[in-house]
């Protein structure tokens, strides 16, 4: 599977996940309305919602090649963390529900290819904002995948650079709130759905440790078990990095299991279409308040 393709979401820490609901939404969130939809939901005070925000990391938070009239191109506008397209609704349009002083302040500083060791960058820039962010978020992993074969020797200095960036961002923003996430959906509900597209196909195929099509355009299950694998210890790296952060949320399982299809991918199959941003929207946002 070519490794450009994007990322995933769930909470797998109850205390760290009470602790950001109670930092987000406060005594809310104890109530019956914590279950009613977010956009629906209204709040006496939005001295509990993020007055200011931004999303760090790769193309899968800038929208890459989802805008139909500009493909090729970041499309911010569509994107599930910050957008303001209100087919997406993103983190930021359903958080602007409950502060109206979060307006404009949806910063984005994600950057195509980023790695991890463009991070620091990243972070540098989001802590000279104006407001500076309460609510970061990040969506990293899926260009730090080497898919060589040498990916192992790979995990924990991603692990140990992961853990320089968010520390990075606890000093310099104590009392914000991080929201770590990694890739969307499984090899095998990727491959499923691109087993039916050709060019797909071809440009998974090849006889590479991650190339879940043979010549034929057949899947190969150990292939895929291999690069479920790879992914898998990424994401325990990502997890174990978010968990040395008071105020960081790890979103793994939930958009992990993002079930995906056809209509959710942009022509490149690499990237979330509009349909495939508001679903990871709506995933992200019920695992951070919930």
């Amino acid at each position: 599977m070519n490794i450009a393709r994007i990322d995933v979401v769930t909470i797998s820490q109850l205390g760290r996940t009470v602790a950001l609901v109670a930092a987000l939404v406060g005594p809310a969130a104890c109530s019956s309305d914590a279950q009613t939809s977010a956009t629906d939901r209204t709040s006496s005070t939005t001295e509990e919602w993020p007055n200011s925000m931004v999303v760090l990391g790769h193309s899968g938070a800038t929208g890459y090649n989802s805008d139909p009239a500009n493909p090729g191109s970041d499309a911010i506008q569509n994107s599930w963390a910050t957008g303001d397209n209100p087919q997406v609704d993103s983190i930021y349009a359903r958080a602007l529900a409950q502060n109206p002083a979060l307006e404009g302040n949806n910063f984005n500083l994600a950057v195509d290819g980023s790695t991890v060791s463009d991070l620091p960058r990243q972070v540098d820039a989001a802590l000279a904002l104006a407001p500076l962010p309460d609510l970061f978020i990040i969506q990293a992993i899926d260009n730090d995948i080497r898919c060589d074969g040498t990916d192992h020797e790979n995990y924990e200095p991603y692990g140990a650079a992961m853990s320089d960036v968010l520390a990075s961002i606890n000093a310099g923003a104590p009392d914000a709130q991080i929201f770590v996430v990694g890739l969307w959906a499984t090899v095998e509900n990727y491959t499923d759905v691109t087993q039916q597209i050709p060019a797909a196909i071809r440009d998974n195929q090849g006889g590479g440790p991650c190339d879940v099509f043979d010549a034929s355009g057949n899947k190969l299950p150990e292939v895929m078990t291999y690069f479920q694998d790879v992914i898998d210890h990424y994401q325990a790296q990502l997890n174990a990095a978010c968990d040395s952060v008071a105020t960081c949320v790890y979103a793994g399982d939930a958009i992990r299991n993002m079930v995906i299809t056809a209509d959710d991918l942009t022509a490149d199959t690499y990237h979330l279409a509009i349909a495939g941003q508001a679903k990871m929207a709506n995933t992200a946002w019920t695992a951070l308040v919930e």
